[in-house]
């Protein structure tokens, strides 16, 4: 399993104290860019989010307590990202590399990158996304090896070392993964 280097933030507000929609998404592991489009909802509307080509529409109520409804809006659009892009790309790399396991799902993890139980179910944190392509690959490269190693063997290193070669180089830049994760996100 691959945990951060330190604690991940508080979700509850941004870098000024303040708890603000971001304008923007970027999720480098998958090459994808989204507006963020904010629009207030109607009294009584249901707040909602919705993906359209490359923009996210949020309809909130206004103010302070809209901006916490929309962060879980898109934490919760974050999750299904992570089902849709990561979970293939997971199987495509165990495909490629001969891993088998069970099962894949996407959580909001606070404290780990990524994780594999002994009955081959690998969790992925959906800030994966948020990380350079290369860290990603890494983090399920990693996971997939605990398929066959469920510990930080000699064992285990060597057979990462063999399906990523560049291993260590990508364990050091996970020391500040969590940089490359917004405040809204953790």
């Amino acid at each position: 399993m691959l945990a951060p280097s330190f604690p991940a933030a508080g979700r509850s507000s941004g870098p000024d104290g303040i708890r603000s929609v971001p304008g923007e998404v970027l999720l480098p592991a998958v090459q994808a860019r989204y507006a963020v489009i904010r629009a207030p909802s109607a009294p009584g509307m249901r707040p909602e989010l919705r993906e359209v080509d490359a923009a996210l529409r949020l309809r909130v109520p206004e103010g302070g307590a809209g901006d916490g409804v929309a962060v879980d809006l898109l934490r919760d659009w974050l999750r299904a990202v992570g089902r849709r892009r990561l979970a293939p790309w997971l199987h495509g790399l165990a495909v490629e590399h001969g891993f088998h396991y069970q099962r894949c799902v996407v959580r909001m993890q606070q404290t780990r990158w990524g994780s594999c139980s002994a009955r081959g179910t690998i969790s992925c944190n959906a800030s994966l996304l948020f990380l350079p392509r290369e860290l990603a690959r890494h983090v399920l490269l990693h996971e997939l090896c605990h398929t066959v190693h469920l510990d930080h063997s000699s064992r285990f290193h060597a057979l990462l070392d063999k399906v990523d070669p560049d291993a260590a180089l990508w364990r050091e830049g996970l020391r500040s993964g969590w940089s490359h994760v917004p405040w809204w996100a953790r």
